[in-house]
């Protein structure tokens, strides 16, 4: 925690300016009796009051309860930490899981391209190198087509 205090200035003590001021900043903040002590957490007051000697006891009660708001703050800071690190975590593990599934995707085209490249291949095989005859039979059937051709050109 830390202390700050302000002092009255008076006109015989620093001039009529400075007086002045610390009278409209008194007037300002509603100040009537003096010590005011104002107890601060952050930027915002908690407490406002005026301290004679006897009432320190007012001023611990004060404090307290201070610090429990300030315990209360601190828990609900750390508290939204952890839901923004859950949240993280959370969001790793979908990232990771959705580059499993791409990764997944790009090896399963990988897998049907080449499924489909042995197709072709097969079927190429089929086509020419078990078919041996086949080929043959299409040969003599263009030379027979020619021969017929040339004999009905030369008739």
């Amino acid at each position: 925690a830390d202390f700050y205090s302000m002092d009255l200035l008076r006109a015989s003590d620093a001039g009529s300016e400075a007086s002045e001021q610390m009278r409209e900043l008194y007037d300002q903040l509603n100040i009537t009796l003096l010590p005011h002590v104002e107890v601060y957490l952050g930027s915002t007051r908690l407490e406002a009051l005026v301290l004679p000697p006897s009432r320190v006891g007012f001023l611990n009660g004060v404090l307290d309860r201070a610090k429990t708001q300030a315990r209360a703050v601190q828990e609900k800071a750390r508290s939204l930490q952890l839901a923004i690190r859950r949240t993280a975590k959370r969001r790793l593990a979908r990232q990771r899981v959705l580059l499993a599934l791409r990764v997944n995707r790009r090896q399963q085209r990988l897998v049907q391209r080449e499924c489909m490249r042995e197709r072709r291949r097969w079927h190429l095989v089929r086509l020419f190198v078990r078919n041996p005859e086949r080929k043959k039979a299409e040969r003599r059937r263009t030379l027979l087509a020619l021969q017929d051709s040339k004999t009905r050109l030369n008739e």
